[in-house]
């Protein structure tokens, strides 16, 4: 499985061998509330730890989404067909989120490719549709500004497709 060791500067990861398009960017430590999976979009869920949720007030709280954790030895893991499935956080331990940069999310429903993204509210941890962006590309409407996590690069089919996605 394709990895990467981050410092405690911003990564960039050159293409994979194995993979058509490079995923990487800045990262955080912080403490995991709950074994999390990667792939899975964190909030903020008490002092200096993050968590999965689907109750769509905490999207506001959105740190990013796990690459890897103390299970994975803090490394960065690339490979798409780990998301979703790869426990990679003990409860307590410490989770890698990244925060920026390109990197693969868990879909929540269907999702068309090119949209806003936001917290999804079926399943904690995954990701659905924002509303529309307004003419004005500044705002969204009907979801926060601050709640939108990036944009999804490809296509949902069904929930629990992981896409690849450009987090801001």
């Amino acid at each position: 499985m394709p990895e990467f060791n981050p410092t405690n500067f911003p990564y960039t990861k050159g293409k994979d061998t194995d993979a058509d398009i490079a995923v990487g960017g800045k990262c955080v430590e912080i403490a995991a509330g709950s074994a999390l999976k990667l792939g899975q979009y964190v909030v903020v869920s008490g002092a200096e730890e993050v968590d999965v949720s689907n109750t769509a007030a905490d999207a506001v709280l959105r740190v990013g989404v796990v690459v890897g954790g103390d299970l994975t030895g803090m490394r960065a893991i690339s490979d798409k067909a780990s998301y979703g499935v790869l426990t990679v956080t003990s409860v307590g331990g410490k989770a890698l989120v990244q925060v920026d940069g390109l990197t693969y999310t868990i879909a929540d429903a269907v999702i068309a490719a090119v949209g806003a993204l936001t917290l999804g509210t079926t399943t904690a941890g995954r990701v659905k549709a924002a509303a529309a962006l307004t003419t004005d590309g500044a705002t969204v409407s009907g979801t926060s500004p601050g709640a939108v996590l990036g944009v999804n690069l490809e296509t949902a089919a069904a929930a629990g497709d992981v896409m690849l996605t450009l987090l801001r």
